[in-house]
């Protein structure tokens, strides 16, 4: 149950938006149309909505329409330091979307936002139209997205004969997007049969830090320095024996 203002085609603003993603959780309506604008798009999901609510169909939001809908959800607004179920929530959603250890898995489910889980959210927006000749639709699409994905490993290993190197090497990919075209046609079910393609672009920033570089000394044949690699903070040191 629900309520607000009476909202016709043509309104706008923060009332339209909330109905907008109403039509979102019952799939009437794509993310993408949430813009607080009450367009064709709203109107045939409220029609929709009022048919299947044996309402009269007429596409304005009245007080009957408004009661038919459900509750406004209760979504927090999380980020890093939040804690709490609707944490835990986000982080099993994460992972089911990617999967684990894939670059959307934000660690072990514990409630707590924190690095890991903030590295694993995305965000961005999406953009296209689509064009209909006859039984012909053609369309073109792009997406963006800004991410805080990022990951770093410790390096140790031999740089030539004599030299060992340890570097701690860091990876962040800032952003990313696709572009891509479509081509359908559409049968006399009203179902639309189509082929996409396009590419995927994105940026990637490397930074490796040199922590320690030192040189194994051969003496002729008759000694070698050897190093015993130990640990501190998470980066493997060699130290030198003879």
């Amino acid at each position: 149950m629900n309520g607000g203002p009476t909202l016709p085609i043509g309104s706008t603003g923060p009332d339209v938006r909330r109905l907008q993603v109403l039509f979102v959780m019952m799939k009437e309506m794509d993310d993408t149309d949430i813009d607080g604008t009450f367009g064709p798009k709203t109107q045939e999901a409220v029609k929709s909505f009022q048919q299947g609510s044996n309402l009269t169909a007429d596409g304005v939001v009245g007080p009957l329409t408004w009661k038919a809908l459900p509750a406004d959800p209760n979504t927090p607004r999380l980020s890093r330091g939040a804690s709490g179920s609707a944490v835990s929530g986000l982080q099993k959603g994460l992972r089911a979307f990617g999967g684990a250890n894939s670059a959307t898995d934000p660690g072990p489910i514990d409630g707590s936002f924190g690095s890991r889980t903030e590295s694993a959210v995305l965000g961005g927006g999406q953009v296209g139209y689509n064009w209909q000749f006859g039984r012909l639709v053609a369309g073109f699409e792009s997406d963006i997205q800004a991410s805080a994905m990022a990951d770093s490993a410790c390096v140790f290993g031999c740089v030539n004969a004599f030299f060992i190197d340890v570097g701690n090497v860091q990876q962040r990919l800032p952003w990313f997007g696709t572009s891509r075209a479509r081509l359908g046609y559409v049968g006399d079910s009203s179902a639309m049969f189509y082929l996409t393609g396009g590419v995927a672009y994105g940026r990637t920033e490397t930074n490796i830090t040199h922590l320690l570089t030192c040189c194994a000394q051969l003496e002729g044949q008759s000694r070698i320095s050897l190093y015993r690699p130990r640990v501190a903070n998470d980066c493997v040191f060699p130290s030198a024996a003879s």
